[in-house]
């Protein structure tokens, strides 16, 4: 419980609460809590929400602060966060347990962003000989991904150079 910016009591509550939750995310809250006390204690004070958010930070990615985190690193403390505050949630139970597959389903939620299913579809029948994208892996989603920016930017130009042309009449 918070008040004021700082923890109402001290961690064992919390310690104790921890313990009744189930797989994984009991041991994880464990984790932030040890993470946050000693990101308190560097600082000889008493922990609060920040120790708490930058100990997940370091629970997920190794580091205390997300602007030294890359994609893979901000996915994973999302994760994380998405577990500690819905532990029996099987999204985010499946997310934190595989974020390989987390990164690839978010990947290839991007990828549809880029272009209308049917291009993606055709593209990838094209190349990897399936029009399931969901089936793609993260190297082939990047793979198409560049193909798809490659395709709107080479576009882009034919359209402007014909925009620029001059007309028959």
């Amino acid at each position: 419980m918070m008040v004021r910016g700082r923890l109402e009591g001290d961690l064992a509550v919390q310690r104790r609460f921890a313990g009744r939750w189930p797989e994984p995310a009991g041991p994880e809250l464990l984790k932030v809590l040890d993470a946050a006390e000693g990101l308190a204690r560097q600082e000889h004070r008493a922990v609060t929400a920040e120790d708490l958010r930058h100990g997940c930070n370091v629970v997920a990615a190794g580091v205390p602060s997300i602007a030294k985190m890359n994609n893979q690193g901000i996915d994973r403390a999302v994760a994380l966060f998405r577990l500690l505050q819905a532990p029996e949630d099987l999204q985010a139970i499946m997310d934190w347990l595989h974020p390989g597959e987390a990164m690839r389903t978010s990947l290839a939620g991007w990828v549809r962003k880029l272009a209308p299913e049917a291009v993606l579809r055709a593209i990838a029948k094209n190349a990897f000989q399936t029009e399931d994208v969901d089936r793609l892996g993260p190297p082939e989603l990047r793979w198409l991904a560049r193909q798809v920016k490659g395709r709107r930017s080479h576009q882009s130009s034919v359209i402007s150079h014909q925009s620029s042309a001059e007309g028959p009449f």
